[in-house]
């Protein structure tokens, strides 16, 4: 009977040191979740705290050294709810490019011309100017006084930008980019629209600026030119930075 009730304390024994050791695993699983969340939390706060690093002013100073010292880039260039009008009439509803510091550029534009669409190509490396007929599609060499673009300047377009803005505010951080807002006077815009433009007038302009200083995109919103209205958004996206680009004269039959 002693020897029955041994036993029998034994048991409620060996009961109560499982209830213990699971219950201390439980606590052990729970901690090493708490832990494991607080480093979580930590590492995201951390996150957090980097992707504001800078202030606007300081992004666009990066922004500056990184321009400055890129050779080549490419660039698209959209309208929503307008275009930009150069000398003979001609508006550019969308253009693509590439440009190599100090004067070689190329660019394929869609422009809009009493009424009709048309597509043309621009070309000038070596000191030479090249444009392709818009009906044939044809190579030939012009002299700068017939060059369509001789009052643009796709170089300067993102060093006037990232010089003159003016009043400028970090938005947000999404997609490794800071998303600035910021002012611009119209006449700091002649690289991009040539002469004609509404003089002395405070333009709005988002540009999107990765930590490094290279810039993704830049939308320049509002009146700018005589026909623009206050919807008119120019968007301007800028990739490759410094890829290597080739360049050669184009064949003319």
């Amino acid at each position: 009977m002693i020897f029955l009730k041994e036993r029998y304390k034994i048991r409620i024994i060996k009961s109560n040191v499982n209830i213990i050791l699971n219950f201390g695993k439980i606590l052990i699983q729970k901690n090493t979740l708490l832990w494991i969340s607080l480093f979580i939390i930590f590492v995201i706060g951390c996150n957090s705290q980097s992707k504001v690093a800078y202030s606007s002013e300081e992004i666009i100073n990066i922004s500056k050294i990184f321009v400055n010292q890129s050779k080549t880039f490419e660039f698209t260039l959209t309208h929503s709810n307008g275009y930009t009008l150069l000398p003979g009439n001609l508006n550019i509803s969308k253009a693509k490019g590439k440009i190599q510091k100090p004067n070689n550029i190329i660019i394929d534009a869609e422009i809009i011309s009493n009424d009709f669409l048309l597509k043309l190509s621009y070309l000038t490396f070596e000191e030479k100017i090249w444009i392709t007929n818009p009906i044939s599609n044809k190579w030939g060499e012009i002299p700068n006084s017939d060059n369509p673009f001789k009052e643009v300047n796709p170089i300067q377009i993102i060093v006037d930008i990232i010089t003159k803005i003016k009043s400028s505010e970090i938005k947000s951080y999404d997609d490794n980019s800071y998303n600035i807002s910021a002012t611009i006077i119209s006449n700091d815009l002649k690289s991009l629209v040539g002469e004609m433009i509404i003089p002395d007038k405070s333009v709005k302009i988002e540009l999107s600026i990765s930590p490094i200083g290279e810039i993704h995109k830049v939308h320049i919103i509002g009146e700018v030119q005589p026909k623009d209205t206050l919807d008119t958004v120019r968007i301007i996206k800028f990739y490759n930075w410094g890829k290597a680009i080739e360049w050669k004269e184009p064949i003319i039959k």
